[in-house]
């Protein structure tokens, strides 16, 4: 119970501060966000490609490059070794975060992804295929 406590304080905390950045342009309330990634999460969309597809390189590529720009934030990676964490996150056609939510187990490893993620800048998607299908993506992160 100790930890499940410890754990929604690191997040929220996490969450909380993260609100504290300046930011230009307009974004959404913490309660649109909430509400949108709840109907997202809610959504039933797998992403499956042929075998033959010829874009899934594209694709594949792309998840590659969101989760290196995501690990870029944690420099103790190895750490969690052993550990797994699932991620939905949704993008705009920009590549930035619109909604994010842990799924599964909430453990210390997926507090840490969650951070990393609110303070990581995605690289733009490669085309609108890739957009389509990755827009409310969950990604498995497993160091």
């Amino acid at each position: 119970m100790k930890k499940v406590t410890y754990l929604l304080a690191l997040v929220a905390g996490v969450w909380l501060l993260s609100g504290c950045q300046g930011t230009q342009t307009k974004t959404p309330s913490q309660t649109q966000l909430i509400q949108e990634m709840n109907q997202r999460a809610a959504q039933s969309d797998t992403l499956t490609l042929p075998p033959d597809d010829a874009n899934s390189e594209n694709l594949s590529g792309y998840l590659f490059a969101l989760q290196q720009a995501i690990r870029e934030h944690i420099p103790d990676w190895e750490k969690y070794r052993g550990d797994v964490c699932t991620l939905r996150m949704s993008l705009n056609r920009q590549a930035e975060l619109t909604g994010l939510k842990v799924e599964g187990e909430r453990s210390e490893f997926c507090a840490v992804m969650y951070d990393a993620v609110l303070r990581t800048k995605f690289p733009p998607f490669p085309s609108e295929r890739a957009y389509q299908n990755l827009k409310n993506a969950a990604l498995d992160f497993k160091p």
